[in-house]
């Protein structure tokens, strides 16, 4: 099946478009609003306890990558863990609702092979990571994190 290139085109200027008038209104979608983003506290004390009973404590930081609020953001762990983290969809097809869940999300860092599922609730954060990095190939752990003024 041939792919029109007008079409394709036609359709990723309408997208841009829409991204344009987005930016310069500052008009976003309510589902945005109450999304795990807009939830997150800027800096958390974590501890993560792995499966051979090991612990480790880090700082995480959340940041903004593009857009404040469209349920897309990473976390940042004292500049060795950098993942692109999303806001879980609420609904099903034909209407989902990307990014709009208040509490849950994912995340996954290429650089360190590490995927975490997280929930937000109050000050705190609670997940699960699992690592497909060569040599850490099924290293798992949990973590669990509280709000913070200031990391040590």
């Amino acid at each position: 099946m041939k792919t029109n290139p007008h079409k394709a085109l036609s359709t990723t200027m309408a997208r841009l478009t829409a991204l344009v008038a987005l930016l310069m209104t500052g008009n976003f979608s309510p589902s945005y609003a109450a999304n795990c983003e807009a939830n997150l506290k800027p800096l958390y004390k974590c501890t993560s306890t792995f499966e051979d009973g090991g612990t480790v404590d880090y700082c995480l930081a959340t940041s903004n990558v593009v857009i404040p609020n469209d349920g897309i953001f990473s976390l940042v762990a004292d500049s060795t863990y950098y993942a692109g983290c999303t806001c879980e969809t609420k609904g099903r097809p034909p209407d989902p609702r990307f990014g709009a869940s208040s509490k849950d999300f994912f995340c996954s860092d290429n650089g360190t092979g590490t995927t975490s599922i997280g929930k937000l609730t109050g000050n705190k954060i609670n997940g699960q990571v699992f690592n497909t990095t060569a040599g850490l190939l099924g290293l798992r752990s949990v973590f669990t994190c509280e709000a913070v003024a200031a990391c040590p």
